[in-house]
């Protein structure tokens, strides 16, 4: 990777980070998810790092969801209400059946290295847990992102089938599930130590 690249990925989580502190417009976050997918699925960040001098992977602070169902209660959807703050990491918890109520939702705030954040569950749609990985190149890849595509293979593409029912279905603050936890991934992603870190070494700004 070249000079010439690491500024274009600073350049990239700057513009990142300046647009989500408001609340960026569905369409926006449509558009960043081909940035996230280069960044994040083709780990253009991951180099970047490297390249910038930093050894081995950037920390990222991610919350960790533990799901308690009570008995006889089926599981609807469960994901982050906001990017984790001050060591929380507000959740939501949608369940059916007898006594959801009684279901619980529980994270604690992780440093994960980048792969694991990816590859780590930021939602669960209907009982299937939902990688940030998946979400990045469902949205880049299936909405409009960088391609739209509209086919879905029944065993391979699970997740996306369930990532479409969210779509639709599952609201939070008036925005559906799966762009909210997009805009969440965005904001937990850049407000990480490590990344501000390498945003700071950096002579790039937005």
């Amino acid at each position: 990777m070249t000079s010439d690249q690491v500024r274009i990925v600073a350049e990239d989580l700057f513009s990142l980070a300046a647009a989500s502190e408001s609340q960026p417009d569905d369409v926006w976050l449509r558009r960043a998810s081909a940035i996230l997918r280069r960044l994040l699925v083709d780990d253009e960040l991951g180099r970047a790092w490297r390249q910038a001098g930093f050894g081995g992977e950037p920390l990222i602070l991610a919350p960790f969801h533990e799901i308690t169902m009570a008995p006889g209660a089926r599981l609807l959807y469960a994901g982050s209400f906001d990017s984790p703050r001050e060591g929380r990491a507000p959740t939501v918890l949608v369940a059916a059946g007898k006594e959801p109520g009684n279901s619980r939702l529980t994270s604690t705030i992780e440093a994960l290295p980048l792969s694991a954040f990816m590859r780590g569950a930021c939602m669960n749609v209907l009982g299937t847990a939902i990688s940030r990985r998946d979400l990045v190149k469902y949205v880049a890849n299936k909405l409009g992102g960088a391609h739209f595509d509209q086919a879905r293979h029944p065993t391979r593409d699970a997740a996306y089938l369930q990532l479409d029912a969210a779509l639709s279905v599952f609201m939070i603050q008036d925005r559906s599930s799966v762009f909210f936890e997009l805009l969440t991934l965005v904001r937990t992603l850049v407000a990480s130590p490590d990344i501000q870190r390498f945003l700071g070494a950096s002579t790039v700004r937005s």
